[in-house]
């Protein structure tokens, strides 16, 4: 007479470490990609952040921006909406003709007779945030 053979269910001691080793594995993989992401957000955040606290000086050196508020010679103050934000910038045009060489009777010197700011203006723009 046979002998009836025993069904044997579930799985072997070494098939479970095999498949706790993939699931750590899998686990692991998943803990550096939510920390790079975790980082990358970060990152990315602040470089937003720091645009829209940037952005209305940003508007404001536009030589168009510039142009058309009609900044003198003396102190300004622009108030600009850019990025959601508002700010009041202090704004102040001055030229570098008082640093061009001249004679002893006040005239500028030959070699420098030609526009001390090469046609170029330049502003000093300091920017207070309002919101």
């Amino acid at each position: 007479m046979k002998k009836a053979k025993k069904k044997v269910k579930g799985m072997t001691l070494i098939e479970c470490i095999i498949a706790m080793m993939v699931a750590g594995i899998a686990g692991l993989v998943m803990c550096e990609v939510g920390s790079v992401t975790c980082r990358l957000m970060r990152n990315t955040n602040h470089v937003n952040n720091k645009t829209n606290v940037e952005a209305p000086t940003a508007k404001v050196q536009d030589s168009k921006t510039l142009n058309d508020s009609g900044v003198t010679g003396e102190d300004q103050t622009i108030v600009v909406s850019c990025g959601g934000k508002t700010a009041s910038v202090q704004v102040q045009k001055y030229s570098t003709e008082s640093l061009v060489p001249k004679n002893d009777d006040g005239s500028v010197q030959e070699k420098y007779q030609v526009n001390a700011n090469g046609d170029i203006e330049f502003y000093v723009i300091e920017t207070t945030p309002v919101t």
